[in-house]
């Protein structure tokens, strides 16, 4: 988010006075977004497990509203301190591709933030970057100015899908009691747990593939690249 907010700003060049105010403003940004998180991890641990799986997709989509301003009441108060380019930073064939590749790598990889374990944060980063692997061709087709819209679009549509994926996942991994001895019912259940999360890792895959490919690929008959 916010390098979109510097690229319309204008704001890409790189020296000791950008860096340094680009420092202080993710400082406060970053304070005042732990607080945020903070306060809305303490309401859901306080709360009955079932309306806090209601919960989790509204909040999480008012964190993003509410990170969204931060970054843009920052960027306002900042911006006549930062050092400007005379010319907009031009988007070319050669470059749009890794742009909007690595602008939508960034937006998923940070879309959900695992603190539950080490395990389960390796599993998501895991199957996001076999997903992102699989969609990297996606972005091959050139535009010559940055997509925000279908960024913000395609993020939000395959994060609103992988969650419901996890949401799933974790029920049934929930519902499977966990034995302290080995048994033919536990090695049962131990390989239903593995082939759940091979699907999981699959569905992640095909949902990062099959979105990125209806926003960034595919183009409608008498729409050109803009």
């Amino acid at each position: 988010m916010l390098s979109l907010v510097f690229h319309y700003a204008n704001i890409h060049i790189v020296n000791k006075t950008n860096t340094v105010l680009l420092i202080v403003m993710m400082a406060i940004f970053t304070t005042v977004a732990e607080l945020i998180q903070q306060s809305i991890i303490v309401y859901f641990y306080e709360s009955p497990i079932s309306p806090m799986m209601i919960m989790i997709i509204p909040s999480v989509v008012f964190c993003f509203l509410l990170y969204s301003l931060l970054i843009y009441y920052l960027t306002n108060f900042f911006e006549k301190f930062f050092v400007k380019s005379n010319q907009p930073f031009a988007i070319t064939e050669t470059n749009s591709s890794n742009i909007h590749f690595i602008l939508f790598s960034m937006f998923i990889v940070i879309a959900f933030d695992w603190r539950d374990s080490n395990f389960l944060k390796a599993i998501y980063i895991g199957a996001i970057l076999i997903g992102l692997f699989l969609s990297k061709n996606c972005f091959k087709k050139p535009f010559n100015k940055i997509q925000s819209e279908k960024l913000i679009k395609s993020v939000f549509v395959s994060a609103i899908l992988i969650f419901i994926c996890l949401i799933v996942y974790f029920i049934s991994l929930y519902h499977m009691p966990i034995r302290f001895y080995i048994n033919g019912i536990t090695l049962i259940r131990v390989g239903r747990s593995l082939l759940l999360l091979i699907l999981l890792i699959m569905l992640v895959g095909l949902i990062l593939n099959k979105v990125t490919k209806h926003y960034f690929l595919k183009q409608k008959i008498g729409q050109k690249s803009n």
